[in-house]
Formats: structure tokens, sequence, C-alpha cells
């Protein structure tokens, strides 16, 4: 397993540790309970510091280990149920939700009606999360106490009641024999448990039906993402004429599958028509093809557009250079990387422009960005982290020499916020041989789980 690292964090690399995850906040605590920065901890429970909750989900185990083994699970409960009823940021509020069911599911009956409340008043569309914690208790008062707040919105327009998805949630969160046991006895008295129950037993067959006639009626017609697939094959000339027919202006979902089937000399065509752009149609038509195939011509009209204001063009522009060798697009990279903040789309120039030595500057690159780093960025750091990170590795995966590389794939591991980025950069090391013991074990601590099973085969691996 290597050395016995002493695994003791300083409060600022606490911080980050706990923030993105890392083992190491875990293998801390384990090993030094008497230096516990509580405040870390509690920020890290109330507010999502990772980059898409929807896709990497949530670090509850992880945060629930580590109020475990800091000793300030107790402590820390009161301010973070009330942190749950007054949050109103969607992720935080997520967060709040999953660690005060973690209490809850521990026979925390305070957090149970911290629950209850929180549901109770909580007007926006994501409030069916609160409910399985509640229902999981199984107690009949609980039952009728969801029912009957879900029922009193369907009576106040809030939710539909007619909704398909409604009703198919709703049956699975409510086992029939307890619909029938617990809860028809209560529809001739209770209007708004009777209007629920409506809901749970109401036919969606012609619901679904009236959809699935709209969805053919859609297909039939000449609307957009029909005509996509009619494109393919197609010479430049007639795409040009079936969009001006079609009154479709150009579009990423488009253009993407005629870009990557159509010929050399209607790439050129679609070039030159975009070079001489007079109209915004011309613009737009030459920004939706060349993200996938790369521009033939002198990239400059690409160049200034990515450095103009316009925030859509300059992001498609960029995706458009990010596909193009020419020496002008290496040294529009060596300008951004002179900047003190280049755009975050800096790193994909290099993606047919590398050349050795360039690591060296990224190295240096990179630790400036994490001595900058707030500890609260803004949606737009997050954004631009991600984008960096997820180019630069795409960048050193092309490379055909490796060295060098393994430091970058750690730099990615231990900082960027997405959970698949972080996967990808762990795989790379393991794969270049450059992941010591030392990071193998501590990944087997993380908050991912999918980055524990990684950690966890890569050493059996080299003990077997």
């Amino acid at each position: 397993m290597g050395r016995d690292p002493s695994y003791f964090l300083t409060c600022d690399q606490f911080r980050h540790a706990i923030r993105r995850g890392l083992g190491r906040t875990l293998l801390h605590l384990k090993h030094h309970p008497q230096t516990v920065y509580e405040h870390e901890i509690l920020y890290a429970c109330m507010h999502f510091t990772g980059y898409d909750a929807s896709v990497d989900g949530l670090p509850t185990a992880y945060l629930w280990t580590a109020l475990n083994w800091s000793g300030c699970k107790q402590r820390l409960r009161i301010p973070i149920f009330e942190a749950l009823l007054n949050a109103t940021e969607d992720r935080a509020w997520w967060q709040l939700l999953e660690v005060t069911d973690q209490y809850a599911r521990n026979g925390d009956e305070k957090a149970l009606d911290v629950l209850r409340q929180r549901f109770e008043s909580n007007p926006r569309d994501d409030l069916l999360r609160g409910i399985g914690t509640i229902l999981r208790r199984s107690r009949a008062n609980e039952l009728c106490f969801i029912a009957e707040s879900l029922g009193k919105r369907m009576l106040s327009g809030e939710i539909n009641a007619t909704g398909h998805f409604f009703q198919q949630y709703f049956k699975q969160l409510f086992k029939q024999e307890r619909l029938d046991e617990v809860l028809r006895p209560k529809v001739p008295s209770n209007e708004a448990i009777a209007a629920f129950v409506r809901c749970v037993d109401q036919d969606t067959s012609a619901c679904q039906q009236e959809r699935a006639a709209n969805r053919h009626e859609s297909e039939s017609t000449r609307h957009p993402s029909r005509i996509r697939n009619t494109l393919v094959g197609r010479s430049f000339d007639d795409l040009l004429a079936e969009l001006v027919e079609s009154n479709c202006q150009p579009s990423i979902g488009l253009l993407r599958l005629w870009s990557r089937s159509a010929s050399k000399p209607d790439i050129l065509k679609a070039a030159a028509y975009f070079r001489d752009a007079k109209d915004e149609f011309a613009i737009k038509l030459g920004l939706s093809v060349f993200p996938f195939v790369a521009y033939p011509l002198d990239p400059q009209p690409l160049i200034d557009l990515a450095m103009g204001s316009d925030e859509r063009r300059s992001h498609f522009a960029y995706l458009s250079l990010h596909q193009v060798r020419h020496e002008k697009v290496r040294a529009f990279y060596e300008r951004l990387m002179a900047l003190r903040k280049p755009s975050r789309y800096v790193f994909g120039l290099l993606n047919h422009n590398f050349q050795p030595g360039d690591l060296r500057s990224i190295h240096r690159w990179l630790n400036d960005f994490a001595a900058a780093y707030p500890d609260q960025p803004s949606s737009d750091q997050i954004e631009d982290l991600h984008r960096c990170g997820s180019d630069l590795y795409d960048v050193c995966r092309k490379q055909s020499v490796s060295e060098g590389n393994g430091a970058v794939y750690l730099w990615l591991f231990e900082n960027m916020a997405c959970k698949l980025c972080r996967c990808d950069a762990l795989k790379a090391l393991i794969d270049q041989g450059d992941a010591n013991d030392e990071t193998l074990f501590e990944a087997t601590f993380d908050a991912d789980a999918g980055i524990r099973r990684i950690a966890r085969r890569a050493l059996l691996g080299r003990t077997s």
C-alpha cells in the first residue's frame, strides 16, 4: 500500500477536499479526530459544490460519514434543519433534504418533522422529492398527510391532476393495499384526499393517445426535426434551397448530420458561403456546420467571431476553431494564454495545434488557476473550470507522447467539480501507470461510488 501518510489536512486543504469529494477528507477525520473543521463540514452539507447534481448525484453518503466520523453530527443537526426550512437555491435545497433524510432514516423524529414542514410549505415543482422519506415510515397518518397535501394542490391547480407522470409516480409510492386500507375510507369526508385518489385512479390512456396523435401530426409536417434526416447526402445547393423553402433557420441540431456526411466540394462551398457572409442566415449556417467538420479556409472569420461580444456566436466559433489545424489558430492560442484570464475554450484550440513544451505552460496556468479559484465560485466560474478541464483532458488523451500528462490528470482528478471528468482523469492516471498506491487508497474513500470502484479494482490488480 506504500507509505502510511499522516493524512493531516490544514483548514484550507480540508475545505478544498470536502468540496471536491476527495477521500482524504474522511481519512483526515479518521486519523485526526481532534482536528475537526466543523464549519467546513456544515458548509458542505448546506451547499452543493459539484458541477451538475442531475448527472453527478449528491454526495449524501460521503457527507453522512463525515458527520459521523467528525463527532459533530448532533451539534450540526439543528443548523442543517434550519437551513433546509429556509433554503431557496435549488441545488442547496436538494442536498439539505438528502442530509436531513439521513437523520430521519436513523430515527431522528425532529428530522422527520422538518421534512414534513418543508414539504407542506414548498411551492415549487420539485416538491415531490420530499415525499419518499415521509412515506417510508408507512404510518397511516403520514400517508394521509401526504395525500391531503397533494390533494389540496391539485384542487388549487398547482399540480396537474390529469398528468400521466403524477399518476404513475403516485402509484409507485402508494402501495395499492395501503391506498385501499388507509385513504379510500376518508374519501367521502375529505375533499383533498378524494382529489388525490381520483388522480391515482384516473384512466390516462386517452391522454396518452392524444399525445401520440399530436406527435404523429408533428412528424408528418415539415418541422425542422423532420427535415434534418432528409438533408443527409444532399448537395450544398440543395441544402440551401431546402432551408429557404422550409423557412428554417440553420442550427446545430439541424445540420449536424449533413455536415458529417457532406462531400469535400460541398464543405468548401459552405465555407465560402460563410466567409462571404452578408447576413445572419449565412453566419448561422457556418457556425452550425463547422463545429463538426474542419473549416477548410483561412480561419480568420472564425477568430474574429470568437473574440466578438456576441456570446452565442463566440461559443460556436470557438467550437469550430477546435476542429482546425492552422498557424493562425496556434497564434490565437498563444495570445489567449498570455492573458491573465484566458477564455474557457482556450485548450480546445490545441486539439490539432499541440506542440512539445505546451504542457509546461499548461502546468503553470493550472497552478495559477487553482490559486485564484474562489472558495465560493459563481456559476460562470464553475463552467469555466469544467470547460477548460474537459478540453484539457481531451488534448492530453490525443497526444502520442504521454510524458507530463500524469500531472495534468492528477490535477483534474483533484480539482474538477464534475464527477464524470474526475472518473475519466483517474482512469487515465491508471492507464498510464501514474496513479500511485496512496492516490488510489485515498480514492477508495471518495464521495463518488464509481471512483471508489475504479480505485478498488486498480489496487486489487496490484496485489493479485
